[in-house]
């Protein structure tokens, strides 16, 4: 369901935009657990420092399956030890061939480098 990326205007008024909602309530408790473990971000995240993450899908310009590889690892790179990221890939390219989300589930939970 594509409104779990970002939350759609198209799905207000629908069952879809309680999925939104309780996304927020996940993402915010992630961050205050993260927080607990002195995960740390960027102190102007939004700033564009690094211009690797400015890249943005367009029909004219669509990201490739290896574009969208990158960003994850790099997304995640401080939680998801990189050799660990490629499991994680696999698994979320693979989730529609799977009756059980625990495999994916288990390899997102953040963890030491």
């Amino acid at each position: 369901m594509a409104t779990q990326a970002a939350g759609l205007c198209e799905c207000l008024g629908t069952p879809a935009k309680s999925v939104g909602v309780g996304n927020a309530a996940r993402n915010g408790l992630l961050s205050a657990l993260l927080a607990a473990k002195d995960f740390t971000g960027p102190p102007e995240p939004l700033t564009d420092a690094c211009k690797a993450i400015t890249m943005r899908r367009t029909d004219a310009n669509p990201m490739t399956d290896k574009n969208l590889e990158d960003k994850l690892r790099d997304a995640a790179a401080a939680a998801i030890p990189h050799n660990d990221s490629a499991a994680l890939i696999d698994a979320i390219w693979t989730l529609d061939e799977s009756d059980d989300i625990s495999k994916l589930t288990a390899l997102a939970v953040p963890r030491a480098n």
